[in-house]
């Protein structure tokens, strides 16, 4: 966990930036280009209590 500023920007600077995509030269991707939404319609059925 970054604590200073200072830190934080050496982690910008270092693996940190690399290991999140941010490699020189490159622009960021978009985490998800498209969005699906599902939707279930729940049935239940109980045949009625005996005794």
């Amino acid at each position: 966990m970054s604590r200073t500023e200072e830190d934080f920007q050496r982690w910008m600077a270092g693996r940190g930036q690399a290991a999140h995509g941010g490699a020189q030269g490159e622009k960021p991707r978009p985490a998800a280009t498209d969005a699906t939404l599902w939707s279930f319609e729940v049935v239940q059925q109980a045949a009625p209590k005996q005794d």
